[in-house]
């Protein structure tokens, strides 16, 4: 079986670490909550670029909107943020742009290892989401949707 490609922006492969069922409408939970559950049974791999993505979906506005929240500038530089905070990491070379990436259960241990000890949130600082993702992390990820063992 080939795997289904999703596309994530770079920030958004932070989200995912911490999802626990919590978004900005009940379209975005189900959307995010589908996708998560597509990586957790290891049915899709992932292609980051930038923009909008298959998590944006039910956010996303017309793209020549100027006040469109997924075309700020701040969210290409949270997603700039990622990608040097990984480049600092050897051990995530294999993260790269438009390439096929396949989460492995390894991966998101040493990704959710680096989440939690801060060397890849830098991108996080003003996320309104932040309290939450940290108070996720420090509870060593308990109660999160993507689940690295169900990963085949």
């Amino acid at each position: 079986m080939s795997k289904l490609p999703i596309r994530l922006r770079p920030h958004h492969l932070l989200c995912i670490l911490t999802y626990v069922g919590k978004g900005y409408s009940e379209s975005f939970i189900h959307n995010m909550d589908q996708i998560v559950k597509t990586l957790s049974t290891g049915q899709a791999s992932i292609i980051i670029d930038y923009g909008p993505d298959d998590i944006c979906a039910p956010r996303v506005c017309d793209d020549t909107d100027a006040s469109c929240h997924c075309y700020e500038s701040q969210i290409t530089d949270r997603d700039n943020d990622v990608l040097d905070d990984l480049k600092k990491h050897p051990e995530f070379s294999i993260i790269k742009l438009r390439e096929d990436l396949i989460l492995t259960e390894d991966l998101i241990s040493k990704l959710r290892t680096a989440y939690k000890k801060e060397e890849i949130r830098t991108a996080c600082r003003g996320c309104e989401w932040y309290d939450l993702c940290t108070t996720t992390s420090k509870a060593d990820f308990h109660g999160v949707k993507l689940n690295p063992s169900s990963i085949v």
